[in-house]
């Protein structure tokens, strides 16, 4: 089931990024057996796509919290307007 909690989840899915990128630049800097040419392309190409599946899932979270009407809000600007001025009368 799709909640909050869920959604909190695949958010910090996509702070991955940051240890997977100072993973690389450990391979790059500082390892013992720098990657080749093609091993650095291989690995940045495998960060790209697990960036987008991190993406993907992120939104598709979203998108059933607000199917389900866990996330409401306004639609746009106008809403938003009315829900002040409702609120204030």
């Amino acid at each position: 089931m799709t909640d909050r909690f869920t959604l909190e989840e695949r958010i910090t899915d996509i702070g991955q990024v940051e240890d997977e990128l100072e993973q690389l630049l450990y391979k790059i800097g500082d390892s013992p057996s720098p990657p080749t040419e093609d091993e650095l392309m291989n690995i940045i190409i495998g960060m790209k796509e697990l960036c987008n599946i991190r993406y993907e899932r992120l939104w598709k979270c979203f998108e059933e919290l607000i199917g389900n009407g866990v996330i409401k809000g306004p639609i746009n600007d106008l809403d938003t307007e009315q829900q002040i001025r409702a609120q204030t009368i």
